[in-house]
């Protein structure tokens, strides 16, 4: 009885032991790697991405009434439509307006959607916009037919949204998986809502975060769509990070401002070319978790954009 009490005792401490050399040899490996947030042997994150469609407003059907070519010196519409493709949000602070009318004249702004009367368009919803147009005279084109091009602009206003999970895992419980010859597998989602401007995260050089420990987060907004952020930055107050689940440090103090681990800009931020320049945050994730648990970071992004069009229209003097 005294031997087989002392037989189990020694296998549990065979155990003990054996979970202590496991934790230790990942302690060893994340502190001369000089990194707390590496790639475990042991631990797979499966990454579930759902990137919805960028641009979310379509111009479609650009056409004149009557059908050119036009005589000089007549009166004639151009009209057009703006479309809501997304199925869920509301494109509000549409502002259309004819910037380079050519050699047209303008007799009548749009009625709608216009810079003094902005208008919204629901989900899924059309708008037909028109204007109304003249040919120049027959003298000012030295009775030469041609075809000018008219242009012009649909700005609109959106939020950006990402949500982004962040794994952080039990050191302990990893190696006992590892003792056990098996893999932790989780997954963690990454969302980016539709809208031509988007905001990537990624937790650099990592699958998850080792609780107690630290990692760190690369955001960069990426203008994924066919037009215009509307001068090339983010505005200032526009962009909101929450990281409140974890204590959250940066080198960027010019450019955030960060309370209770909900960070926001203070300035505004430069997209040059199609994204930003990286912005990257550290976070320390909680120390007390059982197993493994999933903490959600939301970002919200308010911006301008803009789109443009135009039509070819063929003029030719009258008799």
């Amino acid at each position: 009885m005294i031997i087989k009490f002392l037989n189990q005792w020694q296998n549990k401490e065979d155990k003990k032991i054996s979970t202590m050399i496991i934790i230790f040899s990942l302690i060893f490996v994340i502190f001369f790697s000089g990194c707390t947030t590496i790639q475990l042997p042991n631990l797979i994150v499966e990454e579930k991405k759902v990137e919805e469609t960028s641009d979310i407003l379509k111009i479609e059907n650009i056409e004149t009434i009557p059908k050119p070519p036009i005589f000089s010196s007549d009166s004639f519409t151009l009209y057009f439509t703006i479309r809501n493709s997304d199925s869920e949000k509301t494109i509000k602070d549409i502002k259309i307006n004819i910037f380079d009318p050519s050699v047209f004249k303008i007799e009548k702004e749009g009625e709608k959607c216009t810079n003094a009367t902005p208008c919204s368009l629901l989900p899924l919803d059309q708008k037909i916009i028109e204007f109304q147009l003249k040919a120049p005279e027959k003298e000012e084109i030295a009775s030469v037919e041609i075809t000018p091009k008219v242009s012009f602009k649909v700005s609109f206003s959106m939020e950006a949204r990402t949500l982004y999970d962040v794994v952080v895992v039990n050191l302990e419980e990893l190696a006992k998986y590892q003792q056990a010859g098996k893999t932790l597998e989780v997954s963690r989602n990454k969302i980016l809502s539709s809208g031509p401007m988007k905001i990537d995260i990624e937790l650099i050089n990592a699958e998850a975060v080792i609780a107690g420990k630290t990692g760190k987060l690369k955001f960069v907004i990426k203008n994924s769509g066919t037009g215009y952020l509307v001068d090339n930055v983010i505005k200032k107050g526009s962009l909101t990070i929450d990281m409140s689940n974890f204590e959250v440090e940066h080198d960027m103090k010019d450019l955030f401002s960060c309370s209770g681990g909900i960070c926001s800009n203070t300035d505004d931020i430069k997209i040059i070319g199609k994204e930003s320049a990286p912005m990257l945050f550290t976070i320390k994730a909680p120390s007390n978790i059982e197993l493994w648990k999933t903490f959600t970071i939301v970002t919200k992004m308010n911006y301008t954009y803009e789109l443009r069009g135009n039509k070819d229209i063929k003029v030719i003097p009258a008799e």
